[in-house]
């Protein structure tokens, strides 16, 4: 207990301890041209954060502050680690967006919990391209931003309605 002198160490230690009943939700994401994209994904969170009357947060690693340099990397597992879940937009196949979601598939098997992920794509017809390794899994599809808000609105809710 000397080592908690006082309570932001004690929290600290805590959260790190323990698997946290926070309400963080990471995305992961293709960043260039897709601005509109997280934004519809933001702008969703906040206002089911208010429908539901719970703290929902949403980070993106470039998005996020900490006043300090940190290894992006290595900082957007610690975030994938701590957050309760992960929303990523897995069109254009990006390699990193893959790599966070499998990461987070790891963790979810390794802890013996079911995944904490919710996939979305665009949906271009034909052209709508997933990786096969990810082609079994639910995803929800969409055609455009406001499309993207209903869906995400809908797994929130859904997401949080027994927590």
């Amino acid at each position: 207990l000397e080592e908690f002198d006082n309570f932001e160490n004690l929290y600290k230690t805590y959260k790190e301890t323990y698997i946290p009943d926070d309400y963080k939700i990471f995305v992961a994401m293709e960043f260039v041209g897709n601005n509109s994209v997280f934004k519809a994904i933001e702008g969703t969170i906040k206002q089911v954060a208010k429908d539901i009357n719970k703290p929902l947060d949403c980070v993106r690693i470039d998005k996020l502050h900490k006043g300090t340099t940190y290894q992006i990397m290595d900082e957007i597992l610690e975030q994938i680690q701590h957050n309760r879940l992960l929303i990523a937009d897995i069109t254009n196949m990006n390699a990193n967006v893959y790599l966070e979601v499998g990461y987070a598939m790891g963790l979810a098997k390794a802890k013996n919990l079911s995944n904490q992920i919710m996939l979305f794509v665009e949906d271009k017809g034909n052209d709508t391209k997933v990786g096969f390794d990810l082609r079994s899994y639910q995803q929800n599809r969409y055609i455009d931003t406001e499309d993207l808000r209903e869906k995400l609105e809908i797994q929130l809710k859904a997401y949080f309605s027994d927590k």
